[in-house]
């Protein structure tokens, strides 16, 4: 899992076996696997901010920022659920 995709070309990694993927469609396959995981995980992330508290719409808004939009845009439906 790397952000740094373009210095991991599938011509090198195919024949080794090894697929580069983002952090982004990491989470992005979590979440179609596992959501309750994924959703319990980051109702414990968000719980750990205590001075100030963080929203579900502060912590969506968040990890757009740190480079998983598809993720945030995905949980956008599951607000209510952490």
């Amino acid at each position: 899992m790397t952000q740094n995709l373009k210095d991991f070309p599938a011509d090198v990694l195919d024949p080794l076996g090894v697929l580069a993927i983002s952090p982004d469609r990491f989470i992005g396959e979590l979440l179609a696997t596992h959501p309750e995981s994924v959703l319990e995980a980051l109702r414990r992330g968000r719980s750990r901010y205590r001075a100030p508290t963080v929203s579900a719409e502060e912590l969506l808004a968040m990890l757009g920022r740190q480079g998983l939009a598809i993720t945030a845009q995905t949980l956008q439906a599951s607000l209510d659920q952490f």
